[in-house]
């Protein structure tokens, strides 16, 4: 995975913050084991390890250099979750997931989707 956050200046209770472009840079791998329920829903679990490479976030105020938290190293990825289509002719499906993080980075992450297809 690659992401880029862009730069911004903001002010802050009358303080000018400069905030650097962030770009990460993640390898995963893992895998992900559907289960049919019945015609109309089913459930996923899976498991990976993610790699951060290089993330590293720089700011400044008053042109003065802030600590930069910097995210470097090894996650254990662990998720959960369902698909549920309420009728065959129906184009709707609703995808409720939640994945839980240990390592590097630590915690816990929902989500919650309606899809139409048309």
């Amino acid at each position: 995975f690659f992401t880029r956050q862009g730069s911004d200046d903001v002010t802050i209770l009358g303080d000018k913050f400069d905030f650097d472009a962030v770009t990460s840079q993640r390898l995963r791998t893992g895998a992900r084991y559907n289960f049919a329920l019945n015609e109309s829903a089913s459930f996923y679990s899976g498991a990976a390890y993610e790699y951060e490479l290089d993330g590293k976030a720089n700011a400044s105020v008053y042109g003065y250099a802030i600590d930069a938290p910097e995210l470097k190293g090894g996650s254990g990825v662990l998720e959960i979750g369902t698909s549920v289509r309420p009728s065959k002719t129906m184009p709707l499906t609703l995808n409720v997931g939640l994945q839980g993080y240990v390592g590097q980075r630590e915690g816990v992450a929902g989500q919650a989707s309606l899809k139409y297809a048309f």
